[in-house]
């Protein structure tokens, strides 16, 4: 979720994945990532969307969760995520993934944290 231009897909696909799934909502960086895909033949799939919650249906293993404060959509399900990092802009956000399992692993300060549930 928040794909950029698919470096972190990349980077998954590089250490073992065997495929990502991209979910940008940028036009022009979700062509950034069909771009990549084509040239160094990357198996992934991309959404060219904001993230909607039907999406954690999609069979995975893991999230990696980017999305400058919208990641306060995944709350509601954040008990029950399969293994998540994401950022959490804001202490409030911050403090909501805590009660819901997460811990803090890095902070930015007056920014973001980088928070995971395993």
């Amino acid at each position: 979720m928040g794909a950029c231009c698919g470096e972190t897909a990349h980077f998954f696909l590089q250490k073992g994945a065997k495929k990502v799934v991209c979910i940008e909502p940028d036009s022009n960086r979700a062509r950034l990532i069909d771009e990549n895909k084509r040239k160094l033949k990357l198996n992934v799939d991309i959404i060219n969307d904001f993230f909607n919650p039907k999406q954690l249906l999609i069979e995975h293993d893991f999230i990696k969760c980017d999305i400058e404060g919208q990641e306060i959509t995944l709350i509601p399900y954040a008990k029950e995520l399969k293994p998540c990092i994401l950022e959490a802009h804001g202490p409030s956000i911050e403090r909501q993934f805590k009660d819901n399992n997460f811990h803090t692993v890095f902070r930015q300060k007056n920014s973001f944290a980088l928070m995971t549930n395993y």
